[in-house]
């Protein structure tokens, strides 16, 4: 339920019913230039930005995010897997230590609960437009007294440029641009929010791998054999196919973009052209996984948590096909045509 009582218009100042903990109060003062209040969901205490309409759904955010929150954080939470992407990357980047960290699109904790471990002394902003999901992360933190007192969970839209300027040695996103309906004003205000030096990284798919394993799933489907596929793995499949027509073919300004979970596929000229206009220093990307069998890894991937298939679902001529790929394209080539990367722009 929102706070009805009057609100404090100071940056940073939160508009409670009843008395907050003063860490909330000072980190919010910190970190966050306009004002906040207290919402509570599902008996976990968020904040959310004054100025937030009343509740309802913003567009392009889908049911997966909202309603379906708990099958989402079952189905995709891996603190192990992402703790693992974020060493790699930092280890790239160099950053050893961080004081202050940003983390968007924290949903419930996939990337803020490791970084936790990483940055013990560290302070976080955690931002999802999820209250659902940040009702978990808030729910976990709580847990632990002194994780508690030092994450502040914010219920607002990624893009929302509020954060008090070069406020943060770190910026998180862990697979979140793609889910925005405009990814630069994401990275614009994640710029604006670190200090001079910082870093923001993400971690995106990228379009020249996966417009690859399309070819691939295409050429399997196309053969005379396909009528011999279990017809899970065939739907699979042709999902997946229309799933990279629209994200790879269809102009940004459709309207069908608002309705999907999954919106875009990005290319290394996007991130460079972006880091200019963001007014960032520099971007360096980088896979995020091994490039030995890139391909058959992520059909592993798509099999698993497209349908709950196994490997051995998919027949052998067809893994032949996508093997093929991973074979016969050298490791520069797979280097360049990403199926998924990390992305750190340097303010």
């Amino acid at each position: 339920m929102l706070s009805e009582r009057p609100e404090d218009s100071r940056p940073g100042a939160i508009a409670h019913s009843d008395q907050v903990g003063t860490t909330m109060s000072r980190l919010a003062a910190k970190y966050i230039a306009v004002p906040l209040r207290e919402i509570q969901i599902a008996n976990a205490r968020l904040l959310e930005p004054v100025s937030a309409e009343e509740r309802g759904r913003t567009p392009g955010v889908t049911a997966q995010f909202l309603e379906d929150a708990r099958q989402y954080h079952d189905r995709y939470t891996s603190h192990g897997y992402f703790r693992v992407l974020i060493e790699a990357a930092l280890a790239r980047c160099g950053v050893g230590s961080a004081s202050s960290v940003l983390d968007l699109g924290s949903g419930s904790g996939n990337s803020v609960v490791p970084s936790l471990a990483l940055f013990p002394e560290a302070e976080f902003v955690a931002i999802d437009i999820s209250p659902q999901l940040l009702a978990m992360l808030r729910t976990y933190v709580d847990k632990t007294p002194r994780d508690g007192q030092r994450v502040l969970t914010v219920c607002m839209d990624a893009a929302s440029d509020v954060y008090v300027a070069g406020s943060f040695d770190l910026c998180i996103g862990a697979a979140i641009l793609h889910h925005m309906m405009d990814p630069q004003k994401v990275v614009s205000a994640a710029i604006h929010a670190l200090k001079p030096g910082g870093y923001g990284i993400f971690f995106e798919p990228f379009e020249g791998g996966n417009a690859i394993l399309r070819l691939a799933y295409l050429r399997i489907l196309g053969s005379r054999r396909a009528v011999l596929l279990r017809r899970s793995v065939r739907v699979l499949l042709e999902r997946m196919v229309r799933d990279f027509e629209v994200r790879m073919d269809t102009p940004w300004s459709d309207p069908i973009f608002a309705t999907l979970d999954d919106k875009w596929m990005f290319t290394r000229t996007f991130f460079h052209d972006l880091a200019s206009r963001v007014g960032a220093t520099s971007v360096a990307i980088h896979p995020l996984h091994q490039l030995n069998r890139p391909f058959a890894a992520q059909t592993e991937y798509n099999l698993l948590l497209g349908a709950g298939l196994e490997p051995r679902e998919l027949p052998s001529w067809a893994w032949r096909i996508i093997g093929e790929l991973d074979e016969r394209l050298s490791a520069r080539v797979k280097g360049d045509l990403l199926i998924e990367g990390c992305v750190a722009f340097r303010k």
